[in-house]
């Protein structure tokens, strides 16, 4: 029972690193106003609790200024989804989420590190098929 404690509060945890405030560094400026290297699917590597869980997030920023976003958590074999849709912009090195703002910290081709008041999230590009199956 305590792990299904800690899995819903990691879970959570991981969810919520979107919606918080960032009180971070303003003067990084890693790229241009630009939305278009940011479109696209990003997933944060695989985080292995142990050998019998383990969790994949994902999350899509489209050209049209909405997301999408799952967080794949494996407990023993048994796959559970969560999944959240909203809107975004970015302006320099903030990236808004749903209306809480946060700070790209690196942007580059295949890599998107985020600064989420004291919570810092590395994305790696992928392919928006690794996302789509979770969404049907």
């Amino acid at each position: 029972m305590r792990k299904y404690f800690y899995l819903f509060f990691l879970t959570l945890f991981t969810t919520m690193s979107f919606t918080l405030t960032s009180c971070g560094d303003d003067n990084d400026e890693p790229n241009g106003d630009d939305n278009g290297n940011i479109v696209g699917t990003w997933k944060v590597e695989v985080i292995e609790i142990d050998n019998d869980w383990w969790q994949v997030d994902y999350i899509r920023f489209n050209e049209s200024g909405t997301y999408e976003s799952v967080s794949v958590v494996s407990y023993m074999g048994e796959i559970d989804t969560e999944k959240d849709y909203g809107t975004w912009s970015k302006k320099g090195n903030k990236l808004t989420i749903d209306g809480k703002t946060g700070t790209i910290k690196e942007l580059s081709g295949n890599k998107l590190v985020l600064y989420y008041e004291s919570i810092t999230i590395t994305y790696k590009k992928c392919a928006d098929s690794e996302l789509d199956r979770y969404l049907n």
